[in-house]
């Protein structure tokens, strides 16, 4: 009986320890992760907490960039979002998007939807849905029916079908799923 006690606590325990992460700290979190993750690359841009900046991507661009570093930005006019995280990675002349969105608790669609619109929207190289706990099960199938995909880059600035990186955080760790 103490050992069942015992074991119901550490659940309750580790599920508490898991729910006491809050968004922002699961943003600065991801943003260290993905830093460390594309160190050896160049940006334009570096990766950044975007979210709580009260501005879409456009509006920050236009604030931080002019002439021919702002106009070499792929649709800079028309990129009406507010990712959690955003970065320019360079490659060759190219300027390629690196977005992050970050959900503490289970991922559900509207949140998938978000982050695929993000990506979509910034045509971006790279993007990651970064959640908690677990997919829940729409998100399952949307996934299985390859509703995680997005019009991105590649390398070379071309138009290709990308998916969305899905990113499990659980107990202090990142796993891809």
């Amino acid at each position: 009986m103490a050992v069942l006690r015992a074991r119901q606590r550490m659940s309750r325990n580790s599920r508490h320890s898991h729910e006491e992460i809050e968004e922002p700290e699961l943003r600065k979190l991801t943003l260290e992760w993905l830093t460390k993750r594309y160190r050896e690359h160049q940006f334009a841009l570096p990766l950044i907490l975007f979210h709580g900046r009260g501005m879409t991507v456009s509006a920050f661009l236009r604030r931080t960039f002019s002439g021919n570093t702002l106009t070499d930005i792929l649709n800079h006019e028309r990129l009406h979002v507010e990712p959690d995280i955003i970065g320019i990675m360079k490659s060759n002349s190219q300027n390629l998007w690196i977005m992050a969105e970050c959900k503490v608790s289970q991922l559900s669609m509207p949140g998938l939807r978000q982050a695929v619109f993000y990506a979509a929207t910034m045509n971006c190289y790279d993007a990651y849905m970064i959640f908690g706990n677990h997919l829940s099960k729409p998100v399952s199938e949307a996934i299985e029916h390859g509703e995680h995909s997005y019009s991105g880059s590649n390398r070379a600035g071309r138009v290709v079908t990308k998916r969305l990186i899905l990113v499990r955080h659980f107990d202090g760790k990142f796993s891809v799923d």
